[in-house]
């Protein structure tokens, strides 16, 4: 990594000098083997995602009284989606990780608020069409149901899954 200067200017506005450090490092050409999301898009998952989804996860297990339940945002696929998507947001890589958190505490506030923590009815309903224990996130072109829609959610095998189109995501 070199730095570049004008040699006229040397030593001014050295507080800016990263500004578009994150920006460099996701355009520039990967090697055989490399994750195929940017580093912006790592970096958001890693800072945004991580920090937050363990507490989500658990509170959801507590909710549904379901210590193996798990949350897959496949953010490989996402990224896929998103990166050849024509109505994809500009910023989305360096948001897929905040994102993802929005679209899973959406899960949570639907949880609370019809009171799957304390309707048994409801958690077996949810146990029996979601035998996996997972929920996943999935960017679509277009919704099964309703194409002016936000999203929705479909059970697909065996597993509950959040599925928005790439120009609504979030």
């Amino acid at each position: 990594m070199g730095l570049l200067f004008h040699p006229n200017n040397l030593g001014t506005n050295i507080s800016y000098m990263g500004q578009n450090l994150a920006e460099a490092l996701s355009t520039a050409p990967q090697p055989e083997g490399s994750p195929s999301l940017s580093y912006a898009a790592r970096h958001s998952i890693k800072t945004d995602y991580d920090t937050q989804i363990g507490a989500m996860l658990e509170k959801a297990q507590k909710i549904l009284q379901n210590p193996n339940l798990k949350f897959e945002p496949e953010f490989e696929e996402q990224g896929k989606m998103l990166k050849g998507g024509k109505d994809a947001r500009d910023d989305w890589e360096t948001n897929l990780g905040s994102f993802a958190v929005k679209y899973y505490e959406s899960f949570l506030d639907v949880l609370a608020s019809e009171k799957f923590e304390s309707d048994e009815m409801l958690r077996e309903g949810l146990e029996e069409g979601v035998p996996k224990g997972v929920v996943k996130l999935r960017i679509v072109e277009k919704l099964r149901t309703d194409q002016t829609g936000y999203n929705e959610v479909v059970l697909d095998d065996g597993a509950l899954v959040i599925q928005v189109r790439p120009n609504l995501f979030p």
